[in-house]
């Protein structure tokens, strides 16, 4: 899911030359889309946006060309929040932006008359991706956000507001901040002055209550890092492999052992009739993943024991199974981030879970200390903890909580009807509490975003 971007659109030295003479006529040529429900979107040439960084709130699409031309490295630069862009807000996540990428550049060839490469090729300088959860109230995303303030970031200095919290770094940043307040500050003043409706105004100020959103802003040297190029790499699918436990009981060992791990994966593999045998995993989201491809997919092959013939060769399979996991490489880079911040474990979890978890990693004595240590944190916080054990030895049994799959996010303090929310509350990816699970309609909002049944 990506908000802001900055692109690259490479460009020839005759079309170069065309949009140079065009600014030079006119050092103020811009033009406006018109929308009657979401009112003006403004395309403006901002002279060094190739360098400079617009903030992620402004609502206009950002253009520019350099001076001079070089060859096979002049760009036309374009940067521009893409839900912005597509619905007029960027409340609801966006997934399908290469559709939107793909409209801007009919619009671009039909205003400015020139023929631009396809968008696959077009270089990425700059890219916000993002995730937006839904609080049942405006107070428990307040509540969570506060929990989330208290955390430390590896390397990175924390800028603590009321109604945010951003890490900053030169490569990435990561930003945690609530939805109302910030559309109320930019967005409700922008929509105004631009004569939007005052009902659709109305409205999404209702959507952006409860609203949690993270985004982690990639820049250029980051992607590059993360062989992140172009819009072709930045839509990039990866795929993991994950042996179940029969497999793991059956072959000890096994996913630290290539030559075992492949013999095992094509003993099973012969062994399945793909059309009846292979199987998705039970998971809500599913379907939405075969729409745009924004949530991870996961398939299950197992097979019983048995003999496989592999090149003339017999072989004994004593049984078990894996899963191939699918998901857009934005949420893998995502979710990675947040992990740093978390830990592995990003849910709200009781003293009995932790104690599991830490007994199945430490012996009983050090499972103890390290509980006690867990528990200081959720009664007296971080800040605390860090006071009373010293800075040193806070960050060893942080790193040993993390290694166990235990995260040191403080426990919101909740009352009544918002227990059952904070208990299965996670901040992760995919999640059954993302703002929207479909794109909405560029007009209007998308029917199938509304609650099932089971879930009202």
């Amino acid at each position: 899911m990506i908000d802001t971007i900055k692109l690259g659109i490479p460009i020839s030295k005759n079309q170069h030359r065309k949009l140079e003479r065009l600014v030079r006529e006119n050092s103020d040529w811009q033009w406006v889309m018109f929308n009657a429900k979401a009112g003006e979107l403004r395309f403006i040439r901002h002279k060094g946006l190739a360098k400079l960084d617009q903030q992620s709130f402004r609502r206009e699409v950002f253009w520019d060309i350099p001076e001079f031309y070089e060859s096979e490295n002049t760009y036309l630069t374009m940067e521009l929040s893409l839900p912005k862009y597509w619905y007029g807000h960027n409340i609801h996540l966006l997934y399908g932006y290469m559709e939107a990428i793909q409209s801007l550049r009919k619009i671009l060839q039909n205003q400015l008359h020139i023929r631009l490469p396809r968008i696959e090729a077009w270089q990425v300088w700059r890219a916000d991706i993002c995730y937006s959860w839904r609080c049942p109230s405006q107070r428990i995303s307040e509540q969570i956000l506060d929990s989330i303030k208290k955390l430390h970031f590896p390397r990175k200095r924390p800028h603590i507001y009321a109604d945010s919290i951003m890490f900053n770094g030169a490569t990435y940043s990561l930003k945690f901040y609530l939805k109302l307040p910030e559309f109320i500050a930019h967005d409700r003043k922008a929509l105004l002055k631009v004569n939007a409706r005052l009902d659709w105004i109305n409205h999404l100020e209702e959507k952006a209550d409860g609203v949690l959103r993270c985004e982690a802003t990639l820049r250029r040297k980051y992607l590059k890092r993360n062989n992140i190029e172009t819009l072709a790499d930045l839509s990039d699918i990866t795929t993991y492999f994950r042996n179940d436990d029969e497999i793991k009981e059956n072959y000890p060992g096994i996913d630290n052992n290539p030559f075992m791990n492949t013999l095992a994966t094509i003993c099973i593999m012969k062994y399945l009739d793909p059309e009846t045998q292979v199987h998705a995993l039970n998971n809500k989201l599913e379907v939405y993943s075969e729409m745009f491809c924004n949530f991870e997919k996961n398939y299950y092959f197992h097979a019983p024991e048995h003999k496989a013939n592999i090149l003339g060769q017999e072989y004994y399979f004593k049984g078990g199974g894996f899963s191939t996991i699918r998901r857009p490489i934005i949420n893998d880079i995502l979710d990675k981030i947040i992990t740093k911040l978390i830990g592995e474990n990003a849910g709200m979890e009781t003293v009995g879970q932790v104690r599991e978890k830490l007994l199945k990693s430490y012996k009983p004595t050090k499972a103890s200390r390290l509980l006690g240590f867990w528990l200081y944190v959720q009664r007296l916080g971080i800040k605390q903890a860090k006071d009373d054990f010293g800075h040193n030895s806070y960050y060893v049994s942080k790193r040993d909580l993390k290694k166990a799959g235990v995260s040191l996010i403080e426990p919101v303090k909740v009352v009544d009807a918002s227990e059952r929310f904070i208990k299965e509350f996670k901040i992760e990816i995919p999640s059954s509490y993302v703002t929207n699970r479909f794109d909405d309609h560029r007009d209007s909002d998308n029917i199938l975003n509304l609650p099932l049944d089971n879930e009202a």
